[in-house]
């Protein structure tokens, strides 16, 4: 029946095993019955090489290579892959995110479930393509996997955000609209009790508002951001003034955070852009699992800031903690 449903054949469990390698348990007799039903499916009969097929996989969706894709998942590889170095993502996840609308429908057809969630850590875990495609504002791409079932309200447990919240926090007005077409709560509020509203940010913010107002958004709206500020607060009647960015290098590491909090008091939306557009960019980076750390000289040592890794979330909130280092 399974088979009959679609169901993956070659798909691995944490170990790499198939559910052929299930079909002779060590002790128990061999089930010759469905190990034959299984290869008239395609079934792969050693772990190893369905391991390293699924493998080929996720590399070519990661490389935007069809040809590879098309062919692995010709060969029965798993359409619901997660591989086993870390990554918390499946490879629709990865078409999606890059962009790659031909590649998210192949998948998908594949029988990519796309209500699969991340695993991982608190930031990752409980995400699903939607999230991603919705914080990077790939409104296509929303919108096929919408078509194939994906949910519009999912919450991600950590975090409480809703692709919704994510597409308003990125500044994509089309992708909004779309997910409020189809049925998206424009009142869900995040785990700091922020709604979509709260958060709309970019260029086309207050079209952002508007849709969302125009859907029976309520509640507090967004404070505009005006960039880096010296001594003056920001009001609507009474904008702040736009400096030059902040060079870390000239400043200590007690006022590099002094700066940090002036911009970004606690509990506001510190976006990659929002981030840049006061301390530009770092001496050094690097990504460990769904972390980016970020390296800022000062003049009496150095800056660590520990951001959720924009490769994953796009535009949506990133700085988590800022460090002595």
């Amino acid at each position: 029946m399974l088979l009959e449903e679609g169901a993956t054949v070659n798909a691995t469990d944490r170990d790499g095993r198939t559910a052929f390698d299930y079909t002779e348990p060590p002790g128990h007799p061999m089930d010759e019955q469905t190990q034959s039903m299984l290869r008239e499916k395609g079934a792969i009969t050693n772990q190893y090489a369905a391991q390293f097929l699924n493998e080929k996989l996720r590399d070519s969706v990661r490389a935007g290579d069809a040809d590879r894709v098309y062919a692995a998942l010709a060969k029965k590889a798993d359409p619901n892959y997660i591989g086993k170095d870390g990554s918390p993502q499946t490879i629709l996840m990865i078409a999606a995110e890059n962009g790659n609308l031909e590649m998210v429908k192949t998948i998908l057809k594949a029988g990519a479930n796309p209500n699969r969630t991340m695993v991982g850590n608190d930031f990752s875990q409980g995400k699903t393509a939607l999230f991603l495609a919705a914080g990077a504002g790939q409104t296509a791409i929303v919108s096929v996997l919408i078509e194939n079932g994906a949910k519009v309200n999912v919450k991600q447990a950590a975090s409480g955000y809703t692709p919704l919240i994510l597409a308003s926090m990125g500044g994509f007005p089309d992708t909004v609209k779309l997910l409020l077409e189809h049925g998206a709560d424009p009142n869900a509020k995040d785990s700091k009790g922020r709604t979509a509203m709260a958060v709309a940010d970019g260029a086309r913010r207050s079209e952002i508002q508007q849709i969302l107002t125009k859907a029976g958004a309520v509640g507090q709206i967004a404070p505009v951001y005006q960039g880096p500020v010296t001594g003056q607060a920001s009001t609507p009647s009474n904008p702040a003034k736009v400096v030059q960015k902040v060079d870390s290098k000239k400043l200590t590491k007690t006022e590099w955070k002094k700066a940090y909090y002036n911009q970004f008091p606690v509990g506001s939306i510190v976006t990659v852009a929002k981030f840049r557009g006061v301390f530009g960019e770092p001496s050094r980076e690097q990504t460990v699992e769904s972390d980016a750390y970020w390296y800022f000289e000062c003049k009496d040592g150095v800056i660590q800031v520990v951001l959720n890794d924009p490769n994953l979330l796009g535009s949506g909130a990133c700085v988590q903690s800022i460090n002595d280092y």
